[in-house]
């Protein structure tokens, strides 16, 4: 945890070309990037259950092409999992994710080689990590979103620095697609805000007059009103109780990497039990 939250690589400071910004410079300038822009949104599974939710809807006001990227190694059967993010099922059960995603963005590169983007909203990946070429970002305005620096805050026209898992609370959907909540460890640095938080202040940009809440207990009875939605019946309040569990069914035969594993028994995809 100090490792993460003290590391000297640490983003502190709103930024934009390398100059220090105030916030509301930075939401100012975030909303004259993606105003009338190709707009393309890299979103990540590290991302609080909120977090992608808010995201989802700034994706849909700016009409956004989403991308999300999986990180994925060797599943020890007890306890280390083969998905190394905490909250792949939070990006699906939100919408942010119709899609199983790629231990890379390499769809991201080919829409960037066929000009399909002039500007890109950067949430917690790199993308030269994630096999994006750096070539294909020429003429791509860059807003990177992340806690520490890397190969994309550096090449970025702003870069928005945000708060670490354990300087925030919200919730995470686990393998088991239970819904877990978890309370802020430790401060964040002064100055830096949620996510949650930075994301209402660009949906109340973009849409003028209307109030975006970044209070969990709203965004959840938010969610929870959505047609056939999973979350319907549940509140944050029920979450900070007991672990809530989701009906992940209609996910179920999405190629998930996890194995059998202490506490945990994958399910049986329907392609398998017809083969068998």
């Amino acid at each position: 945890l100090y490792k993460s939250v003290k590391s000297k690589d640490r983003l502190l400071q709103y930024t934009s070309k390398g100059h220090p910004v105030k916030l509301d410079e930075a939401i100012s300038e975030v909303i004259g990037l993606v105003n009338g822009s190709k707009l393309g949104v890299v979103g990540s599974a590290r991302s609080t259950v909120e977090e992608l939710h808010l995201l989802n809807l700034l994706c849909q006001k700016t009409k956004a092409k989403k991308f999300i990227r999986g990180h994925f190694g060797e599943d020890d059967g007890i306890l280390l999992s083969a998905d190394r993010t905490p909250n792949l099922r939070g990006a699906l059960a939100t919408g942010f994710s119709k899609t199983y995603p790629k231990n890379n963005l390499s769809d991201l590169n080919r829409a960037l080689i066929k000009k399909q983007f002039d500007c890109l909203l950067v949430v917690h990946e790199d993308l030269l990590d994630g096999q994006v070429e750096e070539e294909s970002l020429q003429g791509v305005k860059v807003i990177y979103m992340g806690t520490h620096r890397n190969s994309t805050s550096q090449l970025a026209h702003l870069v928005m620095p945000t708060l670490t898992s354990f300087e925030k609370s919200g919730s995470f959907i686990n393998r088991g697609f239970f819904a877990q909540s978890f309370e802020q460890a430790v401060p964040g640095p002064a100055g830096l805000l949620p996510d949650a938080l930075i994301f209402c202040k660009i949906l109340e940009e973009l849409d003028m007059g209307k109030r975006f809440s970044s209070d969990l207990k709203e965004i959840w009875k938010e969610m929870s009103k959505k047609t056939n939605s999973v979350f319907k019946g549940i509140g944050f309040s029920d979450l900070q109780k007991n672990p809530v569990l989701i009906d992940g069914s209609k996910w179920e035969n999405l190629p998930f990497v996890e194995k059998k594993a202490l506490h945990y028994d994958p399910p049986v995809r329907i392609a398998e039990s017809a083969g068998s």
